[in-house]
């Protein structure tokens, strides 16, 4: 299924979760999706308040698992923090970024295709958040699906030219990694 050597697909996910961790590291300073978005005196939201998965938490169980399967992912310990993101899942299925975070879980733990069902949920859920559109292009271009990848990569352009930036040198980096094997 992958033509890429394990080795690349190993660093392209390091570097992958790199650049996301800010985004969660933003995630557990929010109190909730109201707060996260809101801005003093009429200003644009910053780059980081747009980019934070918004949590929405009715109940205290399903959070309490998302911050536990959060602790697990950044500890490296990934298939506990799946099993943590899917009992939140199973509380209360309609948090976007719990199958968010759940999908970047995926792309660590190389469970791919897994994280791309993930990232099409917490999109269904929160639409208009780039972070979820870029991370599921680049889910894609893991996957070596270039038509996919680049569908995403054109909806970003014209929702968040920086997130589209950021998924063109994933994408990119793909496919070199790819002709050098």
């Amino acid at each position: 299924m992958h033509s890429l050597p394990i080795s690349t697909r190993i660093f392209l996910r390091r570097m992958f979760i790199a650049t996301t961790c800010l985004g969660l590291a933003i995630l557990i300073g929010c109190s909730s999706s109201e707060d996260s978005s809101k801005t003093s005196k009429g200003a644009a939201p910053s780059a980081e308040s747009q980019a934070a998965p918004k949590t929405n938490f009715a109940g205290t169980q399903e959070e309490k698992f998302f911050l536990e399967g959060n602790d697990y992912s950044n500890k490296g310990q990934f298939d506990k923090a799946i099993e943590a993101y899917k009992k939140s899942i199973s509380v209360n299925a309609g948090i976007a970024s719990v199958h968010y975070n759940l999908g970047n879980v995926y792309v660590a733990a190389a469970k791919t295709d897994l994280a791309v069902t993930e990232y099409l949920e917490a999109i269904k859920l929160n639409p208009m958040n780039p972070e979820y559109h870029r991370n599921l292009g680049f889910a894609y271009a893991l996957l070596q699906d270039g038509k996919m990848a680049k569908r995403k990569y054109d909806e970003l352009r014209a929702m968040s030219p920086r997130h589209a930036e950021e998924l063109q040198f994933w994408i990119k980096r793909a496919n070199e990694e790819s002709k050098t094997q």
